[in-house]
């Protein structure tokens, strides 16, 4: 498994916020089998906003150092 995301999984481990649930909102136009390769690989978790009670997901570490793989690779 590469610790390069694609540019999709980028784009979506781009909108995530450290320690913040997003929801999907935060990433138009990217679909379920993103979300569940995001998912396989560690990188989000599927969670709840404990403040408003929303669905969403969670940026893990994993997620965050893709990120900046992804980051360093050029990717913006």
């Amino acid at each position: 498994m590469s610790d390069l995301p694609s540019r999709r999984e980028f784009k979506v481990l781009k909108a995530l916020c450290l320690d913040s649930v997003e929801d999907r909102s935060q990433w138009p136009g990217i679909g379920a089998g993103t979300e569940a390769a995001l998912v396989a690989k560690g990188w989000i978790i599927p969670s709840t906003c404990e403040t408003y009670g929303t669905e969403g997901f969670l940026v893990t570490k994993a997620g965050q150092e893709a990120h900046e793989a992804g980051w360093n690779a050029g990717f913006r």
